[in-house]
C-alpha cells in the first residue's frame, strides 16, 4: 500500500486566502457590549454590559450559552480562571444575589464575594498567585485568601500581562515616577512590577503620549518572544508611534507603520498577531475595526465587524471578538483563519487514496494521536469535524461535491498543527 504524502507547505497561502469565515455565536448578546472574555479548554466566559444570556456574564461551551446563577448586577470588565474557579472584577454590588464588591468568584456552583473593591480593572495570573488592580492598588490572592501589596503606582492599571517571568502593569497616570510628563494632564504608561514579598516597586518601561487627547494602554499581548501593547497615543518614549507598538525587552518599534485608531484588544491566534479596536486602517491597507499581523505586513479579516472591538481570545480552534458591534454578530462573533501556527511532522500525514470518492484513510504520528480534523470545500465552508482516534482512521464524506478539500489538525492543546489538501472526483454515472 502506498500513502501519498500532502505537501502541505505550499498550500498555505491559498488556505489563508480562501477559508476565512466569520459566524455568530448561539445567536449572540443582547442589552449591552461585550468588555471581556476568558477560555480554557472547555469553556469561554464572556463579561460585559450585556442583560442576556445571562446578566453580564454567560458561559459558552462550544454548542450554548448559560447563565452563571443569576448573574452579575453590573458592568464586568475582566474575567481571569485561577486554580479551575473563574474570577470577575468589574464595577457591581451584587453576584448570584450575593452582596459583592466589584470583584467575586465563580466555583462551578456559587458566587463567592472577595473584600471591598471599587472598581476592579485588571485580574491575570503570575507565579502561582492572581492578582487584581482597583485603581492603584495591586492585590495578591493564592485561592484562600487575599491582601493589598505594600507599594505605589500612579495609575490606573487596565491590564496585567506576564512577559520573560515579570508581570507587567498597562493603563493610564498623571505623570511618571522619577521624570516629567510630555506635556498635557495624563501619560499611558507601562510599567515592571517588581515584586518582593509582601511589596512591589513599580519600574517604568515605557511613557505614551497624545497629542489628540487622553493617552491610555488597554491591550497586552505576548507574541513571538515580544510584548506587544495597543491603545491610544501617537509617542512612545519620545518617538512618533501611533496606537500599537512592540517592546522586544530592551526597546519599542513600530508595528508595520501605523493604526490610525484605539487599539483595545491584542490576541495571538495560529501562530499571528490580531489587534481589535476602533480604526479602519492598519499599515497601508483599509480594515474594520480589526487587522492580522504576520510578522511582516498587516492584512484584513474579510468585512471585519462594524463597531468598536473590546476583547478577544482563541478558543476551539477559532478566534473569539467581544465588543460593541452588531455584524457578523450581537456583540460576539467568532473567527476561523483555517491559517497554520506550526507545522510538525507534516512528512508524516498521509492520506490514501487521493484523489477518492469522499471516503479515505488519514494518518498521523503518535503525538498527533486523538487530534481534532475540520474539513473544509474550497470556499471556507466547513463540511465535516471529528476527532482522530487512532494514527489511521477512516475518512467518509461520501456525496460530497468534487473538488479540492482543505483539511486541518490540530492537538487538543493546539500546539501541533497540521493541514493539506485532498481531491474529491467525479464519479461515472
Amino acid at each position: 500500500m502506498n500513502f501519498i504524502r500532502v505537501a502541505i507547505c505550499f498550500l498555505i497561502v491559498s488556505v489563508q486566502c480562501t477559508a476565512q469565515t466569520w459566524s455568530n455565536v448561539g445567536g449572540g448578546m443582547y442589552g449591552g457590549y461585550v468588555n471581556a472574555m476568558y477560555a480554557n479548554d472547555s469553556m469561554l466566559y464572556a463579561g460585559g454590559t450585556f442583560i442576556g444570556p445571562g446578566s453580564h456574564i454567560a458561559q459558552w461551551n462550544g454548542t450554548n450559552w448559560s447563565s452563571l446563577s443569576s448573574g452579575i448586577n453590573g458592568d464586568v470588565y475582566s474575567l481571569c480562571v485561577y486554580k479551575k474557579n473563574l474570577y470577575a472584577g468589574g464595577y457591581f454590588s451584587e453576584a448570584g444575589g450575593i452582596s459583592a464588591s466589584s470583584f467575586a468568584e465563580w466555583n462551578g456552583s456559587n458566587w463567592i464575594p472577595w473584600g471591598k473593591f471599587n472598581p476592579v480593572t485588571a485580574l491575570d495570573t503570575a507565579n502561582n498567585y492572581l492578582y487584581s488592580s482597583s485603581y492603584s492598588d495591586i492585590w495578591r490572592f493564592n485561592g484562600s485568601n487575599g491582601f493589598p501589596l505594600s507599594g505605589f503606582i500612579s495609575m490606573q492599571i487596565n491590564k496585567f500581562i506576564l512577559y520573560r517571568n515579570k508581570l507587567y502593569a498597562a493603563g493610564y497616570g498623571y505623570k511618571r515616577i522619577g521624570g516629567v510628563s510630555y506635556g498635557g494632564t495624563y501619560e499611558g504608561l507601562l510599567y515592571k512590577i517588581k515584586l518582593s514579598g509582601t511589596s512591589f516597586t513599580p519600574v517604568l518601561v515605557g511613557a505614551f503620549y497624545s497629542s489628540a487627547g487622553m493617552p491610555d494602554l488597554y491591550s497586552l499581548a505576548v507574541h513571538d518572544s515580544n510584548l506587544y501593547i495597543g491603545g491610544t497615543f501617537d509617542t512612545v518614549n519620545g518617538h512618533v508611534i501611533h496606537n500599537i507598538v512592540v517592546y522586544n525587552g530592551s526597546g519599542f518599534s513600530s508595528v508595520g507603520g501605523n493604526i490610525n485608531g484605539t487599539v483595545n484588544a491584542l490576541a495571538e491566534y495560529n501562530g499571528k498577531l490580531y489587534a481589535g479596536g476602533y480604526f479602519d486602517s492598519a499599515g497601508t491597507i483599509h480594515v474594520d475595526n480589526i487587522a492580522c499581523w504576520n510578522d511582516t505586513s498587516w492584512s484584513s479579516l474579510g468585512k471585519g465587524v462594524n463597531n468598536e472591538v473590546f476583547c478577544m481570545v482563541p478558543f476551539n480552534g477559532e478566534l473569539y471578538v467581544g465588543g460593541g458591534f452588531t455584524s457578523p454578530g450581537n456583540y460576539i462573533a467568532k473567527y476561523n483563519s483555517n491559517s497554520v501556527a506550526e507545522v510538525k511532522n507534516f512528512e508524516a500525514v498521509t492520506i490514501y487514496p487521493n484523489p477518492n470518492n469522499g471516503v479515505f484513510k488519514i494518518g498521523v504520528p503518535k503525538t498527533m494521536n486523538n487530534s481534532r480534523i475540520v474539513i473544509y470545500n474550497i470556499l471556507g465552508q466547513e463540511i465535516s469535524r471529528f476527532n482522530l482516534n487512532n494514527t489511521i482512521d477512516e475518512v467518509n464524506i461520501e456525496g460530497s461535491s468534487a473538488g479540492i478539500y482543505v483539511y486541518k489538525i490540530e492537538t487538543p492543546g493546539g500546539e501541533k498543527q497540521a493541514t493539506g489538501r485532498f481531491i474529491i472526483y467525479s464519479t461515472p454515472h
